[in-house]
């Protein structure tokens, strides 16, 4: 008999976290473990599941503590924080949760602070450092003194990297035998059977010219603001390509003025937020993840799951791991670096030797390697087949079996 399960996180606006969590959902209600996902706000993006009849099943197991906006600010957030404190409890009482799962920090330290006797798995998402860089001071201070306060409640502590995992326990001295990593994962014949269906006819159109696309939130974090300079390069010498960013954000208007400052805008096409980004994905020619810092890219993990050919830059953490499944220490990249899953290069806000570094090296880094897998079909060929390949590590049934012996 398994323990009651409740996964808790901030919301489901969109991520990779929430997908992973909606995932989780899935999984374990699948294998008739009696499970609900509890959010803090009432964000609602990220597709509850690809198949409707499943995602209006999941539906019922959704709990939404409010209807707050997780977009507003830290002090409004910790001013809601006790009373969300007391509606959680409510519903940990109500549901008769065994296993607390939770995912990111608000939802973390929420967990660690709960009362009663349940078994607590908190999951960190990010190389928390790096995450922790691009936050709001007030944020991460409440972050840097809250974890080492309670991080004893925790009988577990999930990341979905080894790079992230290292990370973390240099952070906060957690006991190594606290620590697990579970790396996320494909549903390789859910993805194939969404990119089989249509794109919005609007964009129809512009898959008659090869497409790079590139997919994430329009937020400083996901590089689009060096991706778009290095794909000038590249457009320069190959006036068909074209560019397709997915996803939505606070950036957006800033890139939309970028892309014409660089005098692109015309090749560079933005949809937005989709639910079947896998459909993009089938119609594309090369996947670009042009990140400074992921948790586990899942937008490269789909990618090379649809046997596309894949460039990453060499950010924490995640790209290196997927590419290379030894994690072999290439050094420092520098250049434009072939692995044998895809082709690493440089992060945009490199350091040496602790000063920070020009982007220029990386967008030139990246053009390069666009142009490498643009003007050669046989090494497209050859990494997408060893996309398919690699990608097939990362299964479901491998995922949710390590999620099960964790739990358990």
């Amino acid at each position: 008999m398994h323990a009651r399960v409740v996964i808790l996180i901030g919301s489901l606006e969109q991520g990779g976290a929430q997908s992973m969590a909606l995932r989780l959902l899935d999984g374990f209600e699948n294998l008739r473990i009696e499970v609900h996902l509890v959010t803090l706000d009432g964000n609602r993006e990220v597709p509850v599941h690809g198949d409707p009849r499943r995602a209006a099943e999941l539906s019922g197991r959704i709990i939404a503590l409010g209807k707050a906006d997780a977009a507003r600010n830290t002090f409004r957030k910790v001013l809601s924080a006790p009373w969300q404190w007391v509606r959680l409890h409510f519903v940990l009482r109500r549901l008769k949760s065994g296993v607390l799962i939770s995912f990111m920090e608000r939802a973390n330290i929420l967990s660690l602070m709960s009362l009663g006797r349940r078994r607590r798995i908190i999951s960190i998402r990010k190389h928390l450092s790096m995450a922790l860089a691009a936050k709001p001071l007030p944020k991460r201070v409440l972050i840097r003194l809250l974890y080492p306060l309670f991080l004893r409640r925790a009988q577990g502590i999930n990341l979905n990297s080894r790079e992230a995992a290292r990370n973390f326990q240099a952070l906060f001295s957690v006991p190594e035998d606290k620590i697990s990593v579970i790396h996320n994962n494909c549903d390789r014949d859910l993805l194939l059977s969404m990119a089989e269906k249509p794109l919005p006819a609007e964009f129809a159109p512009v898959f008659d010219k090869p497409v790079i696309l590139a997919c994430g939130r329009l937020v400083k974090a996901k590089g689009f603001q060096h991706l778009l300079p290095a794909f000038r390069a590249v457009h320069s010498r190959h006036p068909d390509l074209r560019l397709v960013i997915l996803g939505d954000g606070p950036l957006k208007k800033e890139l939309l003025q970028l892309s014409r400052d660089l005098d692109i805008d015309r090749f560079v096409h933005w949809p937005g937020y989709q639910d079947n980004p896998f459909a993009w994905m089938g119609r594309s020619s090369i996947f670009v993840l042009s990140s400074l810092a992921e948790g586990f890219p899942n937008a490269l993990l789909e990618a090379m799951t649809l046997g596309l050919p894949v460039i990453s830059t060499a950010c924490p953490s995640g790209p290196r791991e997927i590419l290379d499944e030894y994690s072999r220490d290439y050094g420092e990249i520098t250049e434009m670096t072939p692995t044998k899953y895809g082709i690493l290069v440089p992060c945009f806000d490199r350091k040496s030797k602790g000063v920070l570094e020009s982007a220029r090296a990386g967008q030139e880094a990246m053009s390069r390697a666009i142009l490498t897998l643009h003007e050669n079909g046989d090494l497209r060929n050859r990494y997408s087949r060893a996309a398919k390949e690699r990608a097939a590590a990362f299964s479901v049934d491998r995922f949710y079996k390590q999620w099960l012996e964790l739990v358990e």
